[in-house]
């Protein structure tokens, strides 16, 4: 069960009302990078497998 004075305290700094000027965003080129980053090696790894696994699909 959630300590009930402590939400109420969290409420009272204002931590509920951050206004959407200070939330900090990722600027776009920095989310596309690490999309490149993680989805290129991860493509070339599902490519050899699947290059290495026709063998095991191909007719006798």
């Amino acid at each position: 069960m959630p300590n009930i004075n402590f939400l109420k305290r969290k409420r009272e700094k204002g931590y509920d009302k951050m206004k959407e000027s200070e939330v900090e965003k990722s600027p776009v080129i920095y989310i596309v990078l690490a999309w490149l980053f993680v989805s290129i090696p991860l493509m070339w790894g599902i490519y050899q497998v699947v290059l290495r696994s026709l063998p095991l699909f191909a007719g006798s």
